[in-house]
């Protein structure tokens, strides 16, 4: 198995150090750097290199949704994990909106922070169940410009945003499709520039505020 090279960028020296000790205690996770706000965060990227970052979202300098939205501009394949204090729909919304890969609270268990490196890792997300619910509960529906969007998909592109809300891998959708992998990350892309969004986390959310009828 192939380690996955974490890096944790958090601007509390007590958190950074539980999350040292998560990282250590868990099987085929190594810890490659820390960084105390975003604008070391880049830094630390860019020498170290790592598989997944868990960002906070308020630091100094520069905050984690800032971060991530330069990181995701330079690392398009780089994980991010938002591990944060907060379930307030601000917070929440804006590290969907910057690309997070995840969305935990910092009184997650290690096992719970190892699903998530885990879940995004494969193409999967794990939103904390009080962030999503505070995200749901702030949404009012909007008609989007250019009409229905669920309309605007293809039949394979409305299956594949329901395979992905039913947390299936990017595999595993291609297998359910009778198609390739290449075939079916450009449907993915496609579905990602008709509604607006860059992660599948983001087509989770977009499918509860408008409603998708992803389980007929």
């Amino acid at each position: 198995m192939q380690t996955i090279r974490v890096a944790i960028v958090d601007d509390v020296p007590e958190i950074r150090e539980v999350l040292n000790l998560y990282v250590e205690s868990l099987s085929g996770l190594e810890l490659v750097g820390e960084a105390i706000n975003g604008a070391e965060a880049l830094e630390l990227v860019a020498r170290t290199e790592p598989d997944v970052v868990l960002m906070d979202l308020q630091m100094p300098v520069l905050d984690g949704i800032e971060a991530t939205v330069a990181l995701r501009e330079s690392y398009p394949e780089l994980t991010i994990i938002a591990l944060t204090t907060f379930v307030d729909h601000y917070y929440v919304t804006g590290a969907l909106k910057a690309g997070v890969h995840g969305y935990l609270l910092k009184n997650s268990s290690p096992s719970q922070v190892d699903t998530a490196i885990r879940a995004a890792l494969e193409g999967r997300t794990l939103i904390d169940r009080r962030a999503l619910a505070s995200l749901v509960a702030s949404m009012n529906a909007a008609d989007y410009p250019q009409g229905d969007p669920w309309a605007q998909l293809s039949e394979d592109e409305q299956t594949i945003v329901k395979l992905v809300c039913w947390g299936k891998t990017d595999q595993e959708i291609a297998d359910q499709l009778d198609s390739s992998l290449p075939s079916m990350k450009n449907q993915l892309s496609s579905i990602y520039s008709i509604l607006g969004i860059n992660t599948r986390l983001q087509i989770l959310v977009e499918a509860g505020r408008y409603n998708f009828p992803i389980f007929d």
